[in-house]
C-alpha cells in the first residue's frame, strides 16, 4: 500500500465510517493539488478488500484525466480498469455519459458499483434544471450506485448552478471532508502561491470619439475608457515585460532545481505563437505549444511532463487533473476572468515535490477582477497574507530613473509601451497608448511570510 499523507488517510477514514454507517453520497473537497486521486483509489482499495464493493466507475472532465484515474486505480488496488472480464471496473469521461448502453447501467442493478465522480462542479443542477451530464448523475448514478465519492478543488460553477449531488446550506456547499489551501501550505502538501500584479500608472487612452484621457491604473482605465483587457493580452511592451518577470523567476528556480518549468496560459493559438516568439526572441527560452485541439495534445503534454524543457504555452489545456509537478512559475495571459478558471490555472503549480517551503509564482495583469479573486485566496490564509506595492517617484531630467522606494525586496521595472492598436470591430478607431515612463507598480499578494525567500 502506498503511503498516504495525513489528509488522505483522514479523508479515507472519514469516507469508511460515514458509509458504514448508512450514508450512500460523500463529498471531499481538497485543494488543486493535494492529491485527491490517491485518496479515491485508497477508499477504492479498502472498500473492495473489506468485501463492501464490487466493481468501481469513474467519471472524470478529460480523457487525460480518466487515464490518469485509471492508471492510479490500477496501481492502488491490482485489478485492472480496462472493463474487460474480471476487470474491476472503468473510467470515463461525462461527455459519454449520455451514450453509455444499457449494459452499464445494468451493473448498477447486479452488482455493488463505487462511482468516482471526479471535478464533480462539471455537472450543475440538481433536478430538471440541470445540465446534460447533472441530469444523468441524478437520474442514473445516484440512484442505482452502492455508494459514491465525489471530488472537487473548487466545488462552485460560474453559471451559478448548484453542484450536482453537493448539499446546500444557506447556499453554501457543505462538504463531508474539506482540505483547504491553509492547511495544504503547513503541512508542505502545496506551495504557497505568491501572487504579482503588474500595473501601470500613466495610462494614455487616445478614441476618435473624444479627447484624450490619462488614468493612474488600470481599474481606472477599464472603468471610464475604452480599454478592454483584452487589448492588453496583446500589447507586446506588457506582454515582453510579464514575461520577462517569470523567465527571471524561473532561472532563479532552475539554479537549485535545473528541471523546474513555467507555464503561460494563452487566449488563441495565434496568441500562443506570438508569446512564443517572444520567449524566443527576446528572452533566450525555448516553449512548447500545447493546444487542446491538437490530436497529439496529450504526447506534448506528457513529453513535456517527464522532460526537462523550461516553458509550456498552453490553450485550452488548463484543466484539472494536469498534474506536472515541475511546473512552479506560471504567467496568466488567458481572457477568461472566472473565479473558476482562474484556481485551476494556480492549481498547475502548488503542486509540492520537495516540501514545504516551496513558491509558486503567479504574474497576472493587475485586472480588477483577478485582483480580486488573488485577494479572496489571501485571505484564506489571513496570518500569511502580505500586500506590498512598489513604486518609481520621480524620473531625472536625464531621463533616468531616481532610485525607486521598494518594499520587501521587489523588483521594480521600467518600461515604455509603444501604442496599441485595435484589429478588429469598432474598436478599430481607437488607439490606446499606454506608458509605464516613471510610475509603474506592482503589487504583491503573497502567500507566505518571507518574501525574500527563494
Amino acid at each position: 500500500m502506498r503511503h498516504l499523507r495525513a489528509w488522505q488517510a483522514e479523508c479515507v477514514a472519514h469516507a469508511q465510517a460515514r458509509f458504514l454507517a448508512g450514508q450512500r453520497q460523500f463529498l471531499a473537497v481538497a485543494t488543486p493539488g493535494a492529491g485527491k486521486t490517491v485518496m479515491a483509489a485508497e477508499l477504492a482499495r479498502r472498500l473492495v478488500a473489506e468485501g463492501d464493493i464490487d466493481l468501481v466507475y469513474c467519471f472524470t472532465p478529460s480523457v487525460a484525466v480518466a487515464a490518469g484515474f485509471s492508471q492510479t486505480l490500477s496501481r492502488h488496488t491490482g485489478r485492472s480498469m480496462a472493463g474487460v472480464a474480471g476487470a474491476l471496473g472503468r473510467t470515463f469521461t461525462y461527455q459519454q455519459l449520455p451514450f453509455l448502453g444499457e449494459d452499464c447501467w445494468q451493473a448498477f442493478r447486479h452488482h455493488r458499483v463505487l462511482v468516482i465522480l471526479d471535478e464533480i462542479h462539471h455537472c450543475g443542477g440538481q433536478g430538471p434544471e440541470g445540465n446534460r451530464w447533472g441530469q444523468q448523475v441524478m437520474a442514473q448514478i445516484l440512484t442505482g450506485a452502492r455508494f459514491t465519492l465525489s471530488l472537487s478543488g473548487t466545488p462552485w460553477r460560474s453559471d451559478k448552478r448548484p453542484v450536482t449531488s453537493a448539499h446546500y446550506h444557506d447556499s453554501q456547499v457543505v462538504p463531508d471532508y474539506v482540505y483547504d489551501l491553509r492547511r495544504a501550505i503547513a503541512e508542505g502538501v502545496c506551495r504557497a502561491p505568491r501572487i504579482v500584479a503588474t500595473d501601470c500608472a500613466d495610462i494614455q487612452v487616445e478614441s476618435t470619439r473624444g479627447p484624450t484621457q490619462h488614468f493612474a491604473s488600470f481599474r481606472e482605465a477599464f472603468a471610464e475608457s475604452p480599454l478592454a483587457y483584452r487589448q492588453l493580452l496583446t500589447h507586446p511592451g506588457l506582454t515582453r515585460h510579464l514575461l520577462g518577470q517569470a523567465v527571471d523567476r524561473l532561472a532563479v528556480l532552475r539554479r537549485r532545481t535545473p528541471d523546474a518549468g513555467g507555464l503561460v496560459v494563452a487566449t488563441s493559438i495565434a496568441h500562443a505563437r506570438q508569446l512564443i516568439r517572444c520567449l524566443r526572441d527576446d528572452h533566450g527560452q525555448r516553449a512548447t505549444l500545447v493546444a487542446s485541439h491538437q490530436p497529439d495534445a496529450q504526447a506534448r503534454l506528457a513529453m513535456f511532463a517527464q522532460g526537462d524543457s523550461p516553458w509550456l504555452v498552453a490553450v485550452g489545456m488548463v484543466s484539472e487533473g494536469t498534474d506536472i509537478p515541475r511546473l512552479q512559475v506560471c504567467c496568466h495571459l488567458s481572457a477568461i476572468k472566472t473565479a473558476l478558471h482562474f484556481r485551476q490555472v494556480l492549481g498547475r503549480i502548488i503542486r509540492c515535490r520537495q516540501g514545504a517551503g516551496e513558491i509558486a509564482d503567479l504574474f497576472i495583469i493587475a485586472e480588477p477582477t483577478l485582483v480580486g479573486f488573488a485577494q479572496a485566496l489571501a485571505q484564506t490564509v489571513p496570518e500569511q497574507e502580505i500586500l506590498v506595492q512598489a513604486h518609481f517617484e520621480s524620473v531625472t531630467s536625464a531621463g533616468h530613473p531616481s532610485p525607486p522606494t521598494v518594499s520587501a525586496g521587489i523588483d521594480v521595472v521600467e518600461e515604455t509601451l509603444p501604442p496599441l492598436v485595435s484589429l478588429s470591430g469598432e474598436e478599430s478607431s481607437r488607439r490606446v497608448s499606454l506608458t509605464l515612463a516613471d510610475r509603474f507598480f506592482q503589487e504583491m499578494v503573497a502567500l507566505q511570510s518571507d518574501l525574500q525567500r527563494a
